[in-house]
């Protein structure tokens, strides 16, 4: 029994001693956050337009097909190509706000929301200036991007990296310590991306009455935001 025990104990310690010339420190090391940030000026601003069926008081009411018509020529007229217009959605007015016209009976308007793209205000101020009144419930912006908003990405994001490789290197200077080489980089999954409704348009509250607002102070300018951590080797 004793010989056992001393066997399992002279195999216990020679175990230890092994693991302890094998094994090796862990390298020290820093991790930070690097940020950085731009802003770019919109290209694509998506415009969404709902017309509606109309009737004039003595007068036959305007159809849908024709407020359609109107308004496709009125966007032709002003250089709006027609590939940059769609049609989001049809829908019919709602019971609770059917209206009457006199002794005629209850009356459906149809309505029909198309969505419009534009690459630049002026062409905006345009469009809104020749719309039928009548025919036109609302104007809002529904989204804006830029073209070349992949590279624009790219771009920022080696500006992060760049950042938190910079604040790693003066952070270790601060303690007398020499920075070495990336270990791991990590990226988060969404980046800031500012541009709700309210901040979109310097006069986003775009309304029938607004239409002979003048847009031609131009886009605010997006501002984008990204944040990306890294770690380094301290030498």
């Amino acid at each position: 029994m004793k010989s056992i025990t001393t066997t399992v104990m002279f195999l216990f310690f020679f175990s230890f001693a092994a693991f302890t010339q094998t094994g090796t420190t862990a390298p020290k090391t820093i991790s930070v956050t690097g940020t950085a940030s731009m802003e770019i000026i919109p290209d694509q601003i998506f415009i969404s337009v709902e017309l509606t069926e109309y009737e004039k008081r003595g007068q036959a009411k305007t159809e849908l097909a024709a407020v359609k018509e109107e308004f496709i020529n009125t966007c032709k007229a002003v250089g709006i190509p027609e590939k940059n217009i769609s049609v989001d959605s049809y829908e019919g007015l709602s019971a609770s706000i059917w209206r009457k016209f006199g002794g005629k009976k209850t009356v459906l308007n149809n309505t029909i929301r198309y969505v419009i793209e534009f690459n630049n205000v002026e062409l905006i101020d345009k469009m809104m200036s020749k719309l039928n009144d009548d025919a036109t419930v609302s104007i809002q912006i529904v989204k804006i991007g830029h073209t070349k908003m992949v590279e624009f990405l790219k771009d920022i994001r080696k500006q992060a990296i760049r950042a938190a490789k910079e604040k790693a290197s003066y952070l270790c200077e601060a303690v007398s310590e020499k920075l070495g080489e990336a270990i791991e980089i990590t990226e988060p999954e969404t980046y800031a991306f500012s541009a709700t409704r309210e901040n979109r348009f310097l006069n986003s509250n775009i309304s029938l009455g607004d239409k002979s607002e003048d847009f031609s102070v131009g886009f605010k300018k997006i501002p984008i935001t990204y944040s990306i951590q890294a770690r380094f080797r301290i030498l």
